[in-house]
């Protein structure tokens, strides 16, 4: 996948201990992970706690010129998150489903895999 120097540089930053915003440590471990190495999906599937953590995501979502993100994970309630995501031009444009990236690491490591075949998401989007 193409790497980005924005968030090549805050897994730097993450790497030699510097204090991170919380959505920074999230953007730096979806770009790490197995749906970004596949797909190039950016995937959330931690809760976000408080709009300053959808607001800071949403902010560096767009200097690192990505224009997708899905939230994976199953947490209620984060209706003001989603609302301070809008408000910075990061917009749900639907439930998707999508790849699931370790099920298919699984199948080529082990040849089987309990995790599901694809997850559900939220995508939400600057552009459309």
């Amino acid at each position: 996948m193409k790497e980005n120097a924005y968030i090549e540089k805050l897994i730097d930053r993450m790497a030699s201990g510097e204090k991170m915003s919380m959505s920074g440590r999230m953007i730096a471990r979806a770009y790490q992970a197995e749906a970004y190495k596949r797909y190039g999906l950016i995937c959330v599937e931690d809760a976000l706690h408080g709009s300053d953590v959808a607001a800071g995501l949403a902010q560096k979502l767009s200097a690192a010129g990505i224009n997708d993100l899905y939230i994976t994970g199953e947490w209620s309630n984060q209706f003001d998150e989603w609302m301070t995501m809008d408000g910075f031009g990061l917009k749900l444009r639907g439930i998707c489903r999508i790849k699931n990236a370790e099920y298919y690491r699984d199948i080529e490591r082990w040849g089987e895999s309990d995790r599901p075949e694809e997850l559900t998401a939220l995508k939400f989007s600057f552009k459309e």
